[in-house]
């Protein structure tokens, strides 16, 4: 493990214990980090009025949500992902068609 992998581990660490909320992943971390969230009770208003921080992504959010006893927010879909899924059920069905990219 790099001496930059420990650091990271240690700050994470650090982060936990400052915010009394645990286990923790590193963008999860950087979340508390950058709303200053120094208890449990924070990080649930945090999330309750909808307190966004760059690169924190949908799934640390959900994590950070169970963490807080919030419910999971469940992931819209794009039109990407409809139409890859209405491509397999035209492959399933065997119907020809022009896939354009």
């Amino acid at each position: 493990m790099s001496a930059f992998a420990n650091r990271r581990k240690l700050w994470v660490y650090r982060m936990e214990k400052l915010s009394g909320v645990a286990p923790l992943d590193f963008k999860m971390a950087r979340y508390i980090e950058k709303l200053n969230i120094r208890s449990p009770e924070q990080l649930r208003y945090a999330l309750e009025h909808n307190q966004e921080v760059i690169w924190v992504g949908f799934k640390a959010m959900n994590k950070l949500r169970v963490l807080a006893g919030i419910p999971e927010v469940q992931k819209e879909y794009s039109w990407k992902d409809e139409a890859q899924r209405l491509y397999k059920l035209l492959d399933k069905a065997g119907i020809e068609y022009i896939k354009h990219k």
